[in-house]
């Protein structure tokens, strides 16, 4: 009988995809992908051994390697069993940033652009808009996502990006009209209507534990004086100097809040998948919103994330609530949550896939 760490065909077709992954496959269908996949893996496809692809590298030798021995050992024996798999996967999500949004918002294009709605076989880039690189949207979005409140030509300047006018206008247009813009109205009405303290108890869905301002902004100079024995005189002498004061920069701490819950989100998303797949498996190693796994689990992680995205969909109207609560956004906001309210697009029947895991 095969033990639970034994290779599947299923297995298998895990390790294609995420060699179709590795070779930069976002956009199409499932099915091509594995495709994909097995080509690379059949001309032994290898990106350039330097700079940010030699890890990739490194990966895709080791994965064809053992794709080998195991397809020479299933021929050789009939089976699996008794083949010892040594390479991982990651499994990471499309962009959780959005599709942790989409699931708070309900929100039918936030989830089906992070492939947790929509077509079984379909595979969407969520940082896929014509007219522009996946490097300028990302460069744009994520930080704006994440707190910022920078133009779009300031942050791709600071990245040293090259763009023109009809550029500016498609990103821009995205964030006035488009899901990112939603996402973008999302994180300005947590960071603009909460009321920071210097120390806060806050509550995220089932976790509650205190943050402290770690931003501080000097607003002046005060006198400090010490008491020294003076060893030529033998007497206690003052000697006062001046001390910068530091208060908590609680307008650059506010910055913090959408960060703290989509990061938070993904912590508790990271424990629920985690230990369900170490029970069963013995190994998983998460980084943020990846997750690094035997092929044999794959499956398994796919699904127990997916059910973790139903919970917070479910629960979003409560998870919202509470946190809204501990930062101490009040009742007086509920004008402005209506309008991102407005901006909704909704979800009906709502399901995760299982391909929210790349």
């Amino acid at each position: 009988m095969s033990n639970v760490n034994t290779m599947t065909d299923e297995a298998v077709e895990a390790v294609y995809l995420f060699i179709g992954e590795l070779h930069g496959y976002k956009r199409g269908t499932v099915e091509d992908k594995l495709e994909f996949g097995k080509k690379c893996f059949k001309d032994r496809t290898l990106p350039a051994a330097e700079g940010d692809d030699l890890h990739e590298r490194i990966w895709l030798e080791r994965l064809y390697d053992e794709l080998s021995e195991l397809n020479m050992y299933k021929w050789a024996n009939g089976t699996y069993e008794g083949f010892h798999w040594s390479v991982p996967l990651e499994l990471d999500a499309s962009a959780s940033m959005l599709g942790i949004t989409g699931a708070l918002l309900g929100d039918v294009r936030l989830l089906t652009m992070t492939n947790m709605f929509g077509d079984e076989d379909v595979l969407d880039d969520p940082w896929h808009i014509d007219g522009l690189s996946r490097l300028h949207v990302k460069t744009a979005s994520t930080p704006r996502l994440y707190g910022s409140d920078q133009p779009v030509h300031a942050l791709w300047k600071k990245k040293k990006l090259e763009f023109d006018m009809p550029m500016l206008d498609i990103m821009n247009t995205q964030f006035s009209k488009g899901a990112i813009g939603l996402a973008d109205a999302f994180k300005d009405f947590v960071v603009h209507n909460c009321n920071m303290k210097p120390e806060m108890d806050i509550q995220i869905w089932n976790e509650k534990f205190t943050i402290k301002c770690n931003h501080y902004k000097r607003v002046g100079d005060v006198p400090v004086s010490f008491e020294l024995y003076d060893t030529e005189t033998k007497s206690i002498r003052k000697v006062t100097h001046m001390k910068t004061k530091m208060v908590p920069d609680l307008e650059r701490f506010r910055t913090f809040t959408q960060t703290l819950l989509i990061h938070n989100l993904d912590s508790q998303a990271c424990n629920y998948v985690c230990g369900k797949t170490f029970d069963k498996y013995g190994f998983v190693l998460d980084v943020h919103d990846a997750y690094i796994v035997s092929p044999v689990a794959a499956a398994d992680v796919r699904a127990w994330y997916a059910e973790f995205m139903d919970m917070i969909y479910v629960n979003r109207a409560e998870i919202l609530r509470g946190y809204f609560q501990s930062i101490g956004i009040t009742q007086s906001a509920a004008q402005a949550w209506d309008t991102i309210q407005s901006k909704v697009i909704p979800v009906t029947n709502f399901k995760c896939r299982t391909m929210a895991l790349k």
